[in-house]
Parts: C-alpha cells; sequence; structure tokens
C-alpha cells in the first residue's frame, strides 16, 4: 500500500533523522525544490533537484550539525499539501550550541514524492503561503 501523503512526509523526517541522505531524496521527486530555515539566509536560494539537495544534506549533517532531529508534532493533508506543524532540534559540530525552535513546514506532493518541501519558523507562515495565489 503507498500510503498517504502524510506518511511519506514522515519517512522522509525518519530518513534525516536516520542521517540517512538516500532515503531522504527516495522520497523526493528528482527535480523538487527544497527550501531549509536557512537556505534563503545562506545561499540565497532554495537547492533544485536531487544533486543539490543531497549536497546541503550531506554538508550540513557532517560540517554543521553535531546533532540534528526535525520533530513533527502535527501533519495535515489537505489536497496535494501537507502542512507539519514541529521542532528543530540541533547542536553545532564546532559550537556545541544547542538550538531547539518551533518550526513548520509546507511540502508539495504529486504521484507520491515530494516536489517541495519550504520550511519555516511558525506554521502561520506555512499556512499563509498555502492560503495565497500561485505567482503569474
Amino acid at each position: 500500500m503507498a500510503g498517504t501523503k502524510a506518511d511519506l512526509v514522515r519517512r522522509m523526517f525518519d530518513g534525516f533523522n536516520r542521517r540517512d541522505v538516500d532515503a531522504v531524496l527516495s522520497t523526493y521527486h528528482p527535480k523538487a525544490e527544497m527550501a531549509t530555515l536557512t537556505s534563503f539566509l545562506v545561499g540565497g536560494t532554495s537547492y533544485r533537484g536531487h544533486r543539490a539537495i543531497r549536497g546541503y544534506l550531506e554538508g550540513s549533517l557532517t560540517e554543521v550539525w553535531g546533532d540534528a532531529e526535525l520533530v513533527a508534532e502535527e501533519l495535515v493533508e489537505q489536497g496535494d499539501f501537507v502542512v507539519v506543524r514541529g521542532r528543530w532540534r540541533s547542536r553545532g559540530r564546532t559550537s556545541g550550541v544547542e538550538v531547539e525552535m518551533s518550526a513548520a513546514w509546507l511540502f508539495t506532493v504529486r504521484e507520491g514524492l515530494i516536489v517541495a518541501s519550504h520550511a519555516y519558523r511558525d506554521v502561520e507562515d506555512a499556512l499563509a503561503e498555502l492560503s495565497s495565489p500561485p505567482p503569474p
């Protein structure tokens, strides 16, 4: 059985928390877009396609974070979308600084794969994005 869109997102979170980049990528379409909480600050853009997403994940999981965990507290499906309310926990590899903060994600799922994921500081921002009209 294929499972729900929320099940797919849970599998992605599980792969991330196990630091299994291949498991994460297996949930994403090869041309998917991933926008993280830091991608706009660090790189000025989102990551597009498996190669870019892999590079981001491998670099972050080996060079930036000593520990990193995505916690999904609530998942809600709405059409092609899954909104996740949760938490981000991490510890800097070099600094040892621990961070725990609220976070939210908006996933777009089509034909059984994630085609886009965007991270937000809070669920209200994710919901606002969900309700905003697409660009012309």
